[in-house]
């Protein structure tokens, strides 16, 4: 399966949103990640474009913020409506969704930290 062949899917309670491959960071948005830094998903290490067994990919936000509730990551894709945003200490849900069936291939929760 190629990288390409799939997108992201983050969730909270009440937000949503979906990342793939082709999604890159609008330079024209305020953000804390280095100039070099230019999509949301990248893979780490060998980069030939396929999913294999113990490939990484790093999924980097838009930026981060601390408000009055706490440490917040966002993401902000072209196609988002809103964008979604996910508090440190606050459990996410991920799905890794094959585009062609639309079906998760790989899916869990994480807490972010």
């Amino acid at each position: 399966m190629r990288w390409q062949d799939i997108y992201i899917q983050l969730q909270t309670v009440d937000c949503k949103v979906t990342i793939g491959l082709d999604d890159t960071l609008r330079p024209e948005d305020e953000t804390c990640l280095s100039g070099d830094i230019t999509q949301y998903l990248m893979e780490v290490g060998d980069s030939d474009g396929f999913i294999t067994a113990g490939d990484k990919f790093m999924l980097y936000a838009d930026n981060c913020r601390i408000d009055g509730i706490g440490t917040q990551l966002s993401w902000k894709p072209e196609d988002a409506d809103g964008g979604f945003g996910a508090y440190f200490n606050t459990k996410c849900e991920y799905k890794v969704i094959e585009k062609a069936s639309g079906k998760a291939i790989q899916s869990g929760i994480f807490v972010l930290q």
